[in-house]
């Protein structure tokens, strides 16, 4: 792979090296292509699994916020990276360390404060957020965020029971689906108004009484 790449990088174009670095999981090959003059080809670079923290860590300055938010999705940037790149200035790449399933509560916190609904909604999908930043995010007006709270699968069957209460046809139905609404919670929603929440209820508690 490594004579392949010395031979033929300078014959193919942005695309072609950006799709071959989805394939490479040798650590200099990924380190030439960081290198690589295309802000698609070092975001390949910075989503491969392979990708080592060292070469994250150089990745999460790059000036393109398409790279550094890979940088933050990916579950190999180490906490100490995520911590600065919690302050970048693209809202994109804040919801990148949202994404993060290693991003820290300390990290959530600070992210659930974000004023960009969609850093938000990543962190009510968190499965690390805290009850605590769950029930400051169900308070919010903004219905996709609690339906992402509803979501969590980390949900606590108290923060369910209140999005149960939901307004919204779909946040409802989101509580209906998680494994951790209690069967109280489930069995009111058996008879909700909304003929999709409660076949979801129906069939979550078919699913318990299975388990």
């Amino acid at each position: 792979m490594e004579v392949y790449i010395k031979l033929d990088l300078k014959k193919m174009n942005h695309e072609s090296r950006a799709k071959l670095v989805s394939c490479i999981s040798e650590e200099k090959s990924l380190s030439i292509f960081a290198e690589d003059e295309h802000p698609l080809v070092r975001t390949e670079v910075a989503k491969n699994v392979n990708t080592t923290s060292a070469i994250l860590s150089k990745l999460s300055e790059d000036k393109s916020p398409s790279v550094r938010e890979a940088v933050a999705i990916n579950a190999n940037t180490p906490n100490a990276i995520l911590s600065i790149l919690v302050e970048d200035n693209n809202w994109y790449v804040r919801r990148g360390v949202a994404k993060n399933i290693n991003t820290t509560e300390e990290l959530l916190v600070k992210l659930a404060d974000d004023d960009r609904i969609g850093v938000l909604l990543e962190v009510a999908e968190n499965t690390n957020s805290s009850e605590e930043i769950l029930s400051k995010l169900i308070k919010l007006t903004v219905p996709e965020v609690r339906a992402g709270v509803a979501s969590n699968a980390n949900a606590s069957k108290e923060i369910l029971s209140i999005l149960a209460e939901d307004s919204l046809d779909f946040v409802r139905e989101e509580v209906a689906r998680n494994a951790n609404t209690s069967r109280t919670t489930l069995e009111k929603l058996v008879n909700d108004c909304s003929a999709s929440v409660a076949s979801a209820a129906n069939n979550n508690i078919r699913g318990q009484t299975e388990t």
